[in-house]
């Protein structure tokens, strides 16, 4: 019998995954992301930000697949630096960032040492300071 798969390169992710083993959360993410690389400045707008981070902090730390985990991070921290929205950068530093763990961080850890530039916008704008743990991956 031949499995139900969905290719979803077309979400950014280039493997396939058998339709039955997809979650909630996964489905929910790769929906995100499909709308969100479709038409960028329609979908997330200016005050969307603060929905986008609150989805964020549900959504990454139930995701099995840290590909989207980290896209969906990505997605709302670059936005919520982009537009200088505070309330979005606080719900991502107090509910993801603050929360991390030796488990919990290794799937942002490449993130991290990439965006660090990120990071240090984040600790400017809503005067906070990284946890150490954060920068024990990379300085």
């Amino acid at each position: 019998m031949k499995k139900d798969v969905l290719k979803i390169s077309d979400f950014g992710v280039s493997r396939f995954i058998e339709r039955d083993t997809l979650t909630l959360t996964t489905t929910t993410i790769i929906f995100i992301l499909k709308t969100y690389e479709s038409d960028e400045s329609y979908w997330l707008q200016f005050e969307d930000t603060e929905i986008m981070a609150k989805m964020a902090t549900l959504l990454c730390p139930a995701a099995n697949d840290p590909e989207l985990k980290i896209k969906l991070f990505d997605i709302c921290l670059s936005s919520s630096i982009s537009a200088n929205r505070w309330d979005a950068l606080r719900e991502l530093f107090n509910n993801i960032i603050m929360k991390w763990d030796n488990n919990s961080i290794t799937p942002y850890s490449t993130y991290r040492h990439e965006h660090s530039n990120h990071f240090i916008d984040l600790s400017k704008m809503i005067n906070v300071t990284i946890p150490s743990l954060v920068h024990s991956y990379y300085p």
